[in-house]
């Protein structure tokens, strides 16, 4: 049995901890380069709009990506 070695990160949406790779797959959602139903878990679970997720993300200070990051994902475009 191996130790979980998944980094978590205190997510403002949810308001707890979640794994990194759920917080880039949210932020990937939110722009366009995923489609994984995270956007819609979250008008589920915490009622807020898009406008607000992505106000919250823009301004958390947990993000695991940087602006960089983000910017060349975006200049790449949608995984085909």
């Amino acid at each position: 049995m191996t130790a979980d070695k998944t980094t978590h990160w205190l997510c403002p949406i949810f308001g707890k901890d979640i794994a990194e790779g759920k917080c880039l797959d949210i932020n990937y959602e939110r722009l366009g380069l995923l489609q994984d139903g995270c956007l819609d878990e979250i008008r589920k679970v915490t009622g807020m709009k898009e406008d607000e997720v992505n106000r919250t993300c823009e301004a958390c200070p947990n993000l695991p990506v940087t602006n960089a990051d983000i910017a060349a994902a975006l200049k790449q475009g949608p995984a085909g």
